[in-house]
């Protein structure tokens, strides 16, 4: 031990103890700078969908100095960050961010269910991604700047820059649109609706019976509004039960009792359309998809909504009287809800018919359209809609919020007179080439208003040219 101790002073005595200290600073400098160094984030973004909800991708490690985001007023972005570690070490990582706006009214944090939080641990030669959300309530747009802080795993807490906020979790208001497929949400329609019903309370509902149509001893096990699915960064919410019994004979008058003839016009274009102008009674055009009540917010369930909710195409052989089949509905409480109602399309397999959900047999039937059975408004709401209060259940379901609620938007929907007019070209145009003997598949027609409708004769559904939205005929 001596000997070592001796050659040590040796060894200082040849660098010189001047030289030994200036040698010290620089590796202390070195490791200081190891420790805790700081690079930003990749700008060039990717826009995709994740679970029908818009996230925009960053990848971190770049040399890139401006690693920002905008987000406009009253609105609302979910970002993915990707950071990487190229070394053999396990280290400390940490996001942070900074932004010369006002964010008093501005919610940031990574999601309770990313896979990896914004400040831990990464292994070495890896990579990690983590789930922020953004929501931005004031009345201006902000930017806000990203950028990550490192060390070693044991190299002591990590140093936040100056004027930086270290990210947490997130804890604040939560778009609809993220929300559990199922979940309850208390919602008011108020264009038109019956104040009984228009917050989602079935029709002949009771103390003893929680509403019904067509048959007494079939109630509907729930009431209110669910999420039925989430598409294009919209929820779509629909009537746990129904608000409505209706049924039509062949003049198109509609009533709530079995009537004595029945619509035989193919493909059933007048009570399509009952049901749908019914339907858009229920709309609220602070919640709707773009702020309008018409026929791109609001219909009557109809097979492209089955086919959202179950993954199952609803034909004349899918789907149709297919007994204990959970794929088709059986035990789906959005499907299966207890009571009878209208899919707002006609089934091809059986004349002058429509589909409808038979709870005694519990699987899709098919029905003339002088049976009053159940309405189920489906309801398209715009992104902006938000959860303020709630767990989601049927007796404490979300309370909803808009981002923004002044915006105008024109409302298309069409007069009665128009849509007269529109049914009856389009039943004339069906008839016509059903009697000329041709196949209808899919065709674009125009008729005098100038309204492009496409027509799908295997489904009967009625849409717009561009096959997103429901067209009322």
């Amino acid at each position: 031990m001596s000997k070592m101790i001796k050659k040590s002073y040796n060894i200082i005595e040849k660098i010189g103890k001047r030289n030994l200290i200036i040698f010290f600073i620089i590796l202390i400098s070195l490791v200081i700078a190891r420790l805790y160094n700081t690079f930003s984030l990749n700008t060039e973004i990717s826009q995709s969908y994740i679970d029908g909800i818009k996230t925009y991708q960053f990848i971190i490690n770049s040399s890139k100095e401006n690693n920002s985001i905008t987000i406009a007023e009253k609105s609302s972005k979910n970002i993915t960050i990707k950071i990487n570690n190229p070394d053999n070490t396990k280290l400390q990582y940490g996001l942070y961010y900074s932004s010369n706006d006002d964010l008093t009214n501005t919610y940031l944090g990574y999601k309770k269910d990313s896979k990896k939080p914004a400040k831990g641990l990464i292994d070495g030669n890896d990579n990690y991604l983590i789930d922020l959300k953004i929501v931005n309530l004031s009345e201006n747009t902000i930017t806000i700047d990203f950028g990550i802080a490192y060390g070693l795993e044991k190299g002591g807490e990590l140093k936040l820059p100056e004027y930086k906020n270290w990210i947490e979790q997130y804890n604040g208001p939560v778009p609809l649109n993220e929300a559990k497929i199922g979940s309850y949400v208390y919602y008011e329609g108020n264009n038109g609706c019956s104040q009984a019903t228009c917050n989602g309370t079935n029709i002949n509902f009771s103390n003893n019976n929680k509403g019904y149509c067509f048959k007494e001893d079939s109630s509907f096990k729930t009431e209110g509004w669910r999420v039925a699915y989430i598409k294009n960064n919209s929820a779509y919410i629909i009537s746990a039960g129904s608000i409505d019994c209706i049924a039509s004979d062949y003049k198109g008058n509609s009533g709530n009792e079995i009537l004595n003839s029945y619509e035989k016009t193919l493909g059933l274009p007048t009570h399509i359309s009952i049901l749908n102008k019914s339907a858009l009674k229920y709309c609220n055009r602070k919640y709707a998809y773009g702020n309008a009540c018409n026929n791109r917010s609001s219909w009557a369930m109809d097979v492209i909504d089955f086919k959202n909710i179950t993954n199952q195409t609803l034909s004349s052989d899918k789907c149709f009287k297919k007994a204990s089949q959970k794929e088709c509905g059986f035990e789906n409480g959005l499907i299966d809800n207890g009571s009878y109602y209208w899919i707002a399309n006609a089934n091809n397999g059986i004349e002058n018919t429509m589909f409808y959900w038979d709870p005694k047999t519990r699987y899709i039937n098919s029905s003339y359209t002088n049976n009053p059975l159940g309405l189920r408004p489906v309801l398209r709401l715009n992104e902006t809609v938000y959860i303020t209060k709630g767990t989601g259940t049927e007796q404490d379901p979300y309370l909803l919020d808009s981002f923004a609620e002044n915006n105008t938007y024109d409302d298309i929907t069409t007069s009665d007179e128009k849509e007269t007019k529109n049914i009856k070209y389009i039943s004339k145009f069906i008839e016509e080439q059903y009697n000329n003997g041709k196949e209808i598949n899919t065709v674009n027609i125009t008729n005098d208003n100038n309204n492009q409708v496409k027509i799908n004769k295997s489904t009967n559904i009625l849409l717009d040219s561009n096959n997103n939205y429901r067209y009322y005929g």
